[in-house]
């Protein structure tokens, strides 16, 4: 998804000015990029919080236009209040075409495991995003893993949605999601284990007695 976004340049100073800039409805950031010196910036709230929210569940690419002069970027980094959970900071990576970059990309998970529909199990997802590196123009905003096939005990891993010149940077054998069994049979599974811990105890006092 690609969004434009309007930003001024900022004045950088004492933590006081960045506290008054909050107050006055902007976000501070920063721009780090190939052709320019890291450079700060300040985003409308308001406005940047309506356009941010599309783009939450897919990778984003931010048009930054700042007085006229437009970067591609990505966003690569934010500062989120521990209470208000309000974002506080945003560092800009602008992007080349000929430069691999690394990114957080979403999962979206499509379908019904028949382990749920048809068994009863429980459908837990393990991995909301994963690390990857590639050139911008082969990314894309979201990988699909589909469920549907899934049976009591069936895993989706990293390994079975590889999408070319994309590379994971995790282990291919991470699980994505997996479909747990019903509750009743786990805890029937724990039931019988815990007999059988019960049977070796009474065996072993047994023994020792005929000893």
């Amino acid at each position: 998804m690609n969004i434009k976004v309007e930003a001024l340049k900022r004045e950088v100073g004492r933590k006081s000015i960045v506290n008054q800039m909050r107050k006055d409805g902007f976000i501070p950031a920063i721009l780090y990029g190939h052709s320019t010196e890291p450079l700060p910036i300040k985003l409308d709230k308001d406005y940047f919080l309506k356009i941010y929210r599309r783009t939450l569940g897919e990778l984003a690419f931010f048009d930054l236009n700042i007085e006229g002069k437009v970067y591609k970027t990505i966003m690569k980094d934010k500062q989120i209040h521990p209470v208000t959970r309000e974002i506080e900071h945003i560092d800009f990576l602008e992007i080349r075409q000929d430069a691999k970059i690394t990114v957080r990309i979403p999962f979206r998970i499509e379908g019904t495991p028949i382990g749920v529909s048809n068994n009863g199990g429980t459908l837990e997802v393990l991995l909301r995003e994963v690390e990857a590196s590639s050139f911008p123009k082969d990314l894309v905003e979201d990988i699909e893993v589909n469920v549907s096939d899934l049976d009591i005990g069936g895993v989706v891993t990293i390994g079975e949605v590889a999408i070319e010149n994309i590379e994971f940077l995790v282990a291919e054998e991470l699980p994505i999601v997996i479909v747990h069994p019903p509750k009743a049979e786990e805890e029937e599974v724990d039931e019988d284990a815990l007999d059988g811990e019960e049977i070796t105890e009474e065996t072993e006092e047994e023994a020792t007695e005929s000893e």
